[in-house]
């Protein structure tokens, strides 16, 4: 089957929008178009109720500012790694486009060649593994890329998948990539347990800043988004405590801050500046 890389470019602010769409979907068992218009026809409909940069453009500027093109037609499975090209080359991911983050991983193939954007870039990956509902179900890897970058990549998206056909697509991914890799259990428990209704307050908002840095003998994040006007407004969490050292803390808040899932550009990590963590 075969699908599209599209975009959505917005007349006004002439920022654009990358994503892919099959180009058909199924309803009582029979076919029909889908493709770009189909997928921009969705993103409309959501509009009203979703708070993403896209969303917001739209309600914004009215879905007549909007053009929208087929950049290319490839098979599904070519697609990740496609889009990902796109957004990187086109630079979509917001404040400079719609775009939140540098691929979709969409869920309408069973194999992705995502791998063939990243060949060569990374130096090293780190297997997250992610709780739901006490049980382990998906995970992250997050790639530390050669040029000193972090990209995060979230595997097991799909409802029907067990945490085995999650690990099974991490190490699929990870040996097409062919770099050094390790799992780490300690930070991804706590975040998926003590933080995630933190981080589903700022499900769908546009984050703004962040900064993380030393309060005492915890780590700080701050966070603002579009909504806070005042740095003063700006939302604070802390992590650290009495049983874990302040080296692990600035950990524990780097993996927060990778799960919400924004430019680097907006983080300003001063505690990587200056060098202030102690053990």
């Amino acid at each position: 089957m075969s699908g599209v890389i599209y975009q959505i470019s917005c007349i006004t602010t002439n920022l654009k929008y990358i994503g892919q769409a099959t180009q058909f979907k199924y309803k009582n068992g029979k076919p029909y178009n889908y493709g770009a218009s189909g997928r921009w026809n969705d993103h409309v409909a959501t509009s009203h109720v979703r708070n993403t940069p896209l969303c917001r453009a739209i309600q914004q500027y009215g879905r007549d500012n909007f053009v929208v093109e087929v950049l290319e037609t490839n098979l599904l499975e070519l697609l990740d790694e496609r889009e990902a090209h796109y957004i990187a080359e086109r630079n979509t991911i917001h404040p400079h486009g719609y775009n939140v983050a540098s691929h979709s991983r969409n869920r309408h193939r069973e194999t992705s060649n995502l791998h063939v954007f990243y060949e060569g870039k990374v130096s090293n990956a780190v297997i997250s593994p992610i709780r739901k509902d006490g049980e382990l179900k998906s995970a992250y890897v997050y790639l530390t890329m050669l040029d000193g970058t972090r990209e995060r990549i979230a595997f097991g998206q799909k409802e029907e998948n067990t945490y085995e056909d999650t690990m099974e697509e991490v190490t699929d991914f990870l040996e097409r990539l062919g770099c050094p890799s390790t799992v780490s259990t300690a930070y991804s428990t706590v975040l998926s347990e003590k933080y995630a209704s933190k981080l589903a307050e700022f499900k769908e908002k546009e984050i703004t800043s962040v900064r993380i840095t030393s309060a005492s003998s915890l780590i700080a994040v701050y966070i603002g988004t579009s909504e806070m006007t005042l740095s003063k407004e700006h939302k604070r969490i802390c992590f650290g405590g009495k049983t874990i050292s302040k080296e692990e803390a600035y950990e524990i808040a780097k993996q927060f801050v990778a799960e919400l899932n924004i430019s680097e550009k907006l983080i300003n990590d001063s505690i990587k500046s200056s060098q202030q963590v102690t053990a």
